[in-house]
């Protein structure tokens, strides 16, 4: 007997943002030695989540995985298997909605963060990705996104199952299906955080722009949800985008809608426009404060993004001047972020008696060393639980705190290595300052400090 669909309390908007997040099941896992076992890892989380009578509570009952989960990997044989890019295309029948989710950068993947995420260098025009199956409007015939958003959104597009079909060639299937027979005034999501939120709307775009997937027209709306994405392209990209949001779609076309939201304290969507970038080094400043004697005083966290902006440099102006072009496309809503002392205690209280037990040359870094690990924690924290929320952090900016919470047991539940959604966040951090924050024995340091 087919199951009666059961709405769950969650808006639309939230579900979406639940499934956005299911996409991100391979984040930090490193237990598997091919591909095709963290792929099976990811189904299974998303499998037993959608099944799970709480998860349901919230986003109903009748959600089914339609395509996918999907990983590419620019090294399919590396041991460990990393997940560079991972997509799942999902599917409500009681909402007539489809929700492609795609994941945000995997903080193991090398690929994901400097080909995709800092390939902003050099820019590749839509107009060259779409080829001539569309010619833009003279006005945006220069419109660009950059390099990395470019090689993002080939690896989406050339994702394949096991049956060798691409998302759109099953979308486009199921759309035309007889048997399925999906009704006319569907709805198709396009959500992602992070580098998901950088490349949902390229791939939207991508989708409005060519509807060959969407020949009956039973999609009448494609829906942009991105969290937390840096630019993807430059001003004219931004502006040839606002132009297709407001457009009225020829034919059978669907139309494109646009939602984008940040935290103010992340700093990821702070790249890769220049009026964002110059606030990275003082994003945490009233509550990590540098040496009175420092000048200037964030000399770190400015040097990172010194660095971010002369990479941004993607085009040459009046005389030949490198300039950043790169601007967010409007709507971007800003979600107030709240510091979050409970993660910068932890950091703090590992590191404050860091200077007894280095080298007295180098002892007086230990307060810049101390505020760079603050900051990386912060950076973490901000950027990933303050969306969604945790067992320990209970504030979610996209109201999805219940679902996070359950979602983050049926991970745990099902990973080999055991660790929880929190150990896995707290072994990224120390990956990216190269030391094991939680094996140091900050008493046994204290002890170091007593016998001096």
């Amino acid at each position: 007997m087919e199951q009666t669909a059961q709405p769950g309390t969650y808006s639309i908007e939230q579900q979406i943002h639940s499934l956005s997040l299911l996409s991100n099941a391979a984040f930090g896992v490193t237990s598997f030695n091919t591909i095709t076992d963290l792929q099976g890892f990811v189904a299974k989380v998303i499998t037993a989540s959608l099944n799970d009578t709480t998860i349901q509570g919230f986003i109903g009952n009748d959600w089914q995985v339609i395509w996918g989960p999907v990983i590419w990997s620019h090294n399919p044989l590396a041991v460990p298997a990393i997940a560079d890019n991972t997509m799942v295309l999902f599917y409500s029948p009681s909402q007539n909605q489809f929700v492609v989710a795609i994941a945000g950068t995997n903080i193991d993947s090398v690929y994901g963060w400097l080909t995709e995420d800092f390939g902003v260098h050099t820019n590749v025009t839509w107009q060259s990705i779409l080829g001539n199956e569309l010619t833009l409007p003279s006005q945006y015939a220069d419109a660009a996104i950059s390099q990395g958003a470019a090689d993002g959104l080939s690896a989406l597009l050339s994702m394949v199952d096991a049956n060798s079909n691409t998302m759109l060639t099953v979308l486009q299937s199921q759309l035309a299906s007889t048997t399925v027979n999906i009704p006319s005034g569907a709805n198709v999501a396009v959500a992602g955080h992070s580098l998901g939120g950088a490349l949902s709307p390229v791939l939207a775009l991508y989708m409005q722009n060519l509807q060959n997937w969407n020949s009956n027209g039973k999609v009448t709306e494609i829906d942009v949800w991105a969290t937390a994405g840096p630019t993807p392209g430059e001003t004219n990209f931004a502006s040839y985008y606002e132009y297709v949001i407001g457009s009225i779609p020829q034919g059978n076309n669907a139309s494109l809608t646009y939602t984008s939201e940040y935290n103010t304290l992340d700093v990821v969507p702070h790249a890769w426009q220049s009026s964002t970038l110059e606030q990275i080094p003082f994003i945490y400043e009233k509550n990590i404060a540098q040496p009175t004697s420092a000048s200037p005083s964030e000399t770190i966290t400015g040097s990172i993004a010194v660095g971010a902006a002369l990479n941004a440099l993607n085009a040459k102006g009046l005389f030949g001047i490198p300039q950043n072009t790169y601007t967010q496309v409007q709507p971007w809503k800003s979600l107030a972020g709240t510091f979050d002392t409970t993660t910068d205690d932890m950091v703090t209280s590992k590191l404050k008696h860091i200077s007894w037990v280095l080298p007295s040359a180098l002892s007086t870094y230990s307060t810049y060393f101390t505020n760079f690990a603050r900051f990386l924690a912060q950076l973490g924290f901000q950027h990933t639980i303050a969306y969604s929320g945790s067992s320990t952090n209970q504030n979610s900016l996209l109201n999805i705190l219940d679902f996070s919470i359950e979602y983050q047991n049926v991970k745990t539940a099902n990973n080999p290595s055991g660790q929880t959604e929190e150990q896995l966040h707290q072994a990224a951090l120390s990956r990216a300052i190269r030391v094991n924050l939680f094996s140091l024995d900050e008493k046994a340091m204290e002890r170091a400090k007593v016998s001096l």
